[in-house]
């Protein structure tokens, strides 16, 4: 996502405190189920593009976990 839609997007969100709550446990748990899909590939030497996929996603999955 560009990094000025992204702001205006939190933004937006502040101004309704429960929808940012919202939104921010939907994004944990839409990574979260997304990693444990992975787990298995992630494991296995077979799969060497998973950990080019989650570097893809690093900065996502680092907001999700905070």
């Amino acid at each position: 996502m560009h990094e000025l839609l992204r702001q205006f997007a939190q933004e937006k969100l502040r101004e309704v405190p429960d929808e940012e709550s919202r939104i921010r446990r939907r994004h944990c748990a839409y990574h979260a189920a997304s990693l444990s899909q992975g787990a298995v590939p992630f494991a296995e030497v077979t799969h060497p593009e998973t950990p080019n996929e989650i570097a893809h996603e690093i900065d996502d999955l680092r907001a999700g976990w905070q």
